[in-house]
């Protein structure tokens, strides 16, 4: 046993741990550790004294950043109830009941721990939880100047352009260099040069080493091209970046780092520049706590290192090492679960830190699985200690310890007969004594219809009510089965579709699994490419582009005709008058797109050509539809986001391009899930890292270990475990510490893989002959794999053999947790039984021109769809009691066309309005808000003559002031709404669960309000398919969240009879208030799709509808609202609503 394990404290206590001490916390999976992480920055805050904003948080993902930011509140929120009395002890959690016992027997008064708490929870929009990118731009920006960065630059996920033009750059002045045409030949043979300037860039040479290890082989004009690359191209790129003023976010990581550690050939003025730097941030965070350590890099590291350990350097000043006083720094990783090279993670720079952190603190771990039943995790522990070598992970130094489980999770439950069993959690299906599979060809049919088969069974067992297992709180149980006696749950429900996820490594094996499936019955929620811009959609997209940049260009247009996003059929382009007319058509939307690109983007255009070919319609009811649905509402956010520095058409499509080839695999890139719906899961196994299923099952484990291959970059650590950055002029092998590295890796990838389950795991490891000559020994191809390398503990030729693995199988069979059974028998059963679950099987989304009747089956409605389910089929004209209608002032809205092109004209009006820059009473503003308005006039509407234009003109632009200008909520003056806090025509999808009929809808929204929402009698019509629609305007203000409708309608020939009981008679006709309910779902939906955990429902702000014609901004207030109706909808009643059209009750 090695000292570093003595040392280890087994047991962590995150309620009385040290917190001044430096410490590395490994967090196996399923421990508790953002739990743990929550806790501690409690602690932090109460015991150490330390405050909210002056806390460092730091995590790897933003999506991880913002689950950690929400559930830090929470806990925050929770223990100040519990301080404050507001949440009784008994509603709370455990562990925080204790901690404030804790802290009254340490003397910690509590109203002072809720004075703390109540601080922080006052400032938490300062808290420092960042990603490691976003913290290093907080750095750079707020010391710009003291500094010397950069500032007002543009973020961007890749520099491929910028990089591409460096490299063609340096091949052309160097071959303008080169009086030899071998030489220029040799030099623009050379291997991926964006690859060799990509790492050159980012990897600083003070850090990682770097070689060119063919050198002394080159022509001596190929060694100087060569010398001037790695020594001038680098600062070249750099320099094109910055006169663009753009950055990636290794930008930001090597800023940092080149202002923090300067090199020991820069003058003392850097240095003491650095020094400054470094104690600025130090002094600004006291407390330091690093998430997901295990996929740090050299570069973060070394920032981490000289920021918060330099304190405890004993060669440090005596100024610096007086730092250490009060600060609390915790890093917080799992080395086993290290799967993230490919993004520049390295192992090596952890583990080198973990010696760092112990020789100036402590290691500690966390022991018990949170997760797992107890029966999984004893199989998990047998599985990771079998190996003879005690080397499962196959590296020194990083051990599997094992963890206890906790009582309180339950497994998998099987009827048998009349009575009930657990059965063993971890099933390995591979030869044990059937016969092998023949080739690959056979392992992939045998495995898919294994695989197929279980499922189907397993789901259809659960419907039955023969599979089981616990029911968690708001599920509804199995009557009168109670399990407990037998050592199982009280509760229990059936197993679903939901409960089963299926792990793969790549797009071509979820794709075998997903038409596997679909043979069954079952459908899978699944994502299908990493970047989203990887899809067939966004390949649609680029064509769409090319189309919208040249309206003119025929092929552009018939390659755009050809996407399934326009979706002509055949039968038109056939028709010569159906295809001219159909090209007239799409030429007139093409154009218009064009015309209003530069001030509205992308999204708005395309989704007019989606409306105008009924894409939603055409595709929903089809196989993958929503699926292709999801996809281009993700590339339309996308592209909208890029058109602030890609204005044009063409640049978007070339933009769109290079995500495609580029491969890259940005956060927000990802492809998204496209249901909530009761569906097995279908994902990469990298994607499901942090995730947990009940039931797992992973195919294709049989996959063999990988080798090295030819590259000309490549990163090897030395003896000591530091990057060595090695390039070459031509591609060459792999040194064998890579195909080390990469090996040990894959097996890490079975740990995440196997540890995602929590109640139920498959191992598929089937395994194929060697040869026909030896049709009973095990094929190198399916033997040679993570899993045998991790039970087998080794990779050499004696320690993974095929004898050894079955010695390894038979060793887990007989600690009686693991049931190793016959993939043979599970592969011929699948065969030859065709059973299916019973499902609603989708048509090809090419079946375009069968008719069908499709309103039994889906609808995709509108609020309008529902608003005409009425019982009270009024006209829909209000009928005015007043006096005889007085005629309008010419040149006022009131005298402006009735009629819905009136409408939307005035709707598009006040979408290209500029909030900001036309609300001054301003010579300038007036004449751009008539401008606009002419304009828009201009093209929309009909007049006898030019003065009856002008005086339309002329009303509107009035009208775009006072919307501008009126108080419309208070506070609320929408020209204080910047651009980028709203969000016009927002387009929304909402699944509609089967039952719910349009009287119910009305009846329960009665029940949360009677006064309000009460909309009369709905026809008890089922609703059906999907409700779309488009919002007119989302927008943020003071951190809330409101939708606003823009209404034209003329209810009173002057502007005072827009009063309050006028408004409500016409929202209580058009059912307004429903339409505006269901607008905000849509946007809760959005939000927390983006928010996460950290959505909390009081950030909707409400609905407002602004009656145009009626809006004065002398006249209009809260207190007198003419023109405006707000309602600050509770945050309960949208809420119910999303839960009805969620189907949870």
């Amino acid at each position: 046993m090695t000292a570093e394990k003595k040392d280890r404290n087994p047991g962590f206590d995150v309620a009385t741990a040290p917190l001044l001490v430096p410490t590395l916390l490994e967090a196996s999976a399923g421990t508790g550790k953002t739990f743990s992480i929550k806790h501690l920055v409690l602690r932090f805050i109460v015991e150490a004294g330390i405050p909210i904003n002056h806390l460092l948080v730091m995590t790897f993902t933003r999506a991880a950043t913002a689950e950690l930011k929400a559930r830090i509140e929470s806990h925050l929120t929770e223990a100040l109830g519990v301080l404050s009395g507001t949440i009784a002890p008994a509603d709370a959690d455990a562990l925080t009941v204790k901690q404030i016992g804790l802290w009254r027997g340490m003397g910690i008064d509590d109203r002072d721990a809720e004075d703390r708490i109540r601080e922080s929870l006052a400032l938490f929009d300062n808290a420092g939880i960042f990603t490691i990118h976003s913290f290093c731009q907080k750095v750079i920006e707020d010391n710009a100047f003291s500094s010397g960065g950069t500032i007002n630059f543009d973020l961007t996920d890749s520099d491929d352009k910028f990089r591409s033009d460096a490299v063609r750059d340096f091949l052309r002045r160097s071959l303008d260099a080169m009086p030899e045409e071998a030489d220029r030949r040799e030099l623009v043979d050379g291997d991926n040069w964006d690859k060799k300037l990509q790492n050159l860039a980012d990897y600083p040479e003070s850090l990682v080493p770097r070689r060119w290890t063919d050198f002394d082989n080159l022509s001596p004009e190929i060694q100087k091209a060569v010398s001037t690359f790695m020594t001038d191209v680098p600062g070249r790129l750099l320099d094109m970046k910055k006169n663009a003023r753009v950055k990636t976010f290794n930008d930001l990581l090597r800023e940092l780092y080149d202002r923090l550690l300067p090199g020991a050939d820069a003058s003392e003025d850097v240095m003491r520049q650095a020094e400054r730097l470094a104690k600025r941030v130090r002094s600004a965070y006291r407390g330091v706590l690093i998430d997901e350590f295990q996929d740090t890099d050299p570069i973060q590291y070394a920032i981490v290192e000289k920021l918060f350990l330099s304190v405890y350097d004993a060669k440090a000043s005596p100024d610096v090492q007086a730092e250490r006083e009060g600060r609390a720094i915790f890093f917080v990783g799992d080395p086993k679960q290290a799967i993230y090279r490919f993004r520049s993670a390295d192992l090596n720079t952890y583990l080198r830190a973990r010696k760092r952190i112990a020789e100036i603190g402590r290691t500690e771990a966390l022991m018990t699985n949170f997760r797992s039943s107890p029966k999984l995790v004893a199989a998990f522990n047998a599985f990771w200690t079998t190996a003879p070598t005690g080397l499962p992970f196959l590296r020194a130094g990083l051990a599997y310890q094992t963890v206890h489980s906790s009582s309180s999770k339950t497994g998998l439950w099987m009827r048998d007969g009349d009575d009930w069993k657990e059965p063993l959690p971890l099933e390995i299906w591979t030869e044990a004594g059937g016969s092998l599979c023949a080739n690959a060809d056979d392992v992939r049919t045998s495995s898919m219809a294994a695989l197929g088969l279980s499922i189907a069974k397993l789901i259809a067992a659960g419907l039955r009510g023969d599979a089981v297992i616990a029911a968690e709180a708001g599920e509804t149980p199995i009557g009168g089965l109670d399990l407990s006696p037998r050592g199982g749950p009280a509760s229990v429900r059936g197993v679903e579709a939901r409960d089963i996820a299926v792990l793969v490594r790549t797009n071509s094996e979820a794709l075998l699994v997903k038409d596997a499936l679909a043979e069954r019955g079952v459908r899978v929620r699944y994502q299908m490419k990493e970047s989203v811009a990887q899809t067939e959609e966004a390949s649609e997209m680029i064509l769409l582009l090319r189309a919208f940049a040249a309206p003119g260009d025929m092929r552009a247009m018939n390659a755009a005709r050809a996407t399934r996003l326009v979706g002509d059929t055949l039968q038109t382009l056939q028709n010569d008058e159906k295809d001219e007319a159909r090209r007239v058509e799409l030429r007139r939307v093409l154009e218009e797109g064009l015309r209003r690109w530069p001030s509205s983007g992308p999204a708005p255009a395309v989704r007019r050509l989606m409306a105008l070919c009924r894409t939603t319609e055409r595709l929903l009811p089809c196989e993958d539809g929503e699926r292709r649905l999801v996809n281009y509402a993700h590339l339309l956010e996308l592209l909208h986001a890029a058109h602030r520095t890609v204005p044009t058409p063409v640049g978007l499509a070339e933009w769109l391009e290079n995500q495609k080839t580029s491969g890259g695999s940005a956060e927000d890139q990802k492809v998204r899930l496209e249901s909530d719906a009761n569906l097995v899961t279908l994902q990469t196994i990298h994607s499901s890292k942090g995730l947990q299923y009940p039931i797992v099952y992973l195919p294709f484990a049989q996959k063999k270990l990988p080798g090295g291959s030819k590259s000309s970059v490549h990163l090897v650590p030395d003896d000591e475990g530091r990057l060595n950055l090695l390039l070459s002029h031509v591609a060459s092998d792999a040194d064998e510490r890579e195909v080390s590295e990469s090996i040990e890796e894959d097996v890490r990838l079975a740990y995440v893989a196997m540890t995602r389950a929590a109640k139920h795991l498959v191992v598929m490891l089937p395994q194929s002959m060697m040869s026909k000559k030896s049709p009973d020994s095990w094929g190198a191809n399916t033997s040679k794999n993570a899993y045998f390398a991790a039970l087998c503990g080794g990779t050499d030729k004696k320690t993974l053999t095929g004898v050894q693995a079955r010695k390894r199988l038979e060793s887990l069979r007989n600690t009686g947790t693991v049931a190793v059974r016959d993939f043979s028998l599970l592969a011929e059963a699948g065969k030859a039984d065709g059973f299916q679950v019973s499902s609603e099987t989708k048509p090809s989304d090419f079946d375009v021109e069968k008719a069908r009747d499709v309103r039994g089956g889906w609808r995709t409605s509108s609020f309008t769809g529902i608003s005409r389910m009425t019982e009270d089929e009024c006209s829909g004209f209000p009928v005015w009691y007043g006096e005889a209608e007085k005629v309008p002032v010419a040149g006022d809205i009131l005298a402006f066309p009735k009629g819905a092109q009136a409408g939307t004209c005035l709707h598009e009006m006040l979408e290209l309005a500029d909030f900001a820059g036309m609300a001054p009473d301003t010579e300038e503003a007036r004449a751009a808000r008539l401008e606009l308005c002419s304009r828009e006039v201009e093209k929309h509407l009909s007049f006898a003559d030019d003065a009856a234009r002008e005086l339309a003109a002329e009303g509107a632009a009035r009208m775009i002031y006072d919307i501008l200008n009126a108080e419309i909520a208070p506070g609320l003056f929408l020209r204080d709404v910047p651009k980028r806090a709203r969000s016009a025509e927002l387009e929304f999808l909402i699944p509609i669960p089967k039952g719910l009929t349009a009287e119910r809808l009305a009846n329960e929204l009665r029940e949360l309000d009677p006064e309000k929402y009460d909309f009369g009698g709905l026809r008890p019509e089922s609703l059906q398919g999907f409700l779309t629609g488009f919002i007119d305007l989302a927008f943020m203000h003071d951190g809330r969240f409101y939708v606003l409708d823009w209404k034209s309608n003329k209810i009173s020939p002057e502007a005072d009879g827009y009063e309050e009981k006028a408004m409500d008679e016409e929202m209580r006709r058009h059912l307004y208030r429903l339409q505006y309910l269901i607008y905000l779902v849509a946007l809760r939906r959005f939000l927390r799709s983006r928010l996460g955990e950290h959505f909390h429902d009081d950030m909707i702000g409400g609905a407002i509808y602004v009656f145009l014609r009626g809006v004065r901004a002398d006249a209009t207030t809260p207190d007198h609202p003419q023109g405006i109706v707000f309602d600050p909808v509770s945050p309960a009643v949208i809420r119910r609503l999303d839960q009805l059209f969620a189907g949870e009750c």
